[in-house]
């Protein structure tokens, strides 16, 4: 959770998801000890939305495609 309150400050320096649809959506990925904290930055409003902090061992892939499209 240390690291995911970091977020506020340059949310920017953390890398997109590889793959379409979230890719092309802005989904940024932090990697922390062993988790993945997704999360979309809304420059406008000066925040960040955390969608979803998942152990790293599990297929990420498969669990972005379980949650939907993002909107």
């Amino acid at each position: 959770m240390d690291s995911v309150v970091t977020l506020n400050r340059m949310p920017m320096r953390h890398r997109l998801v590889d793959r379409e649809p979230w890719h092309g959506r802005g989904l940024r990925i932090l990697t922390t000890d062993k988790y993945l904290a997704f999360y979309l930055p809304v420059e406008a409003q000066g925040m960040v939305v955390v969608i979803r902090i998942m152990y790293s061992g599990r297929d990420v892939i498969e669990q972005l495609t379980e949650m939907g499209e993002p909107k």
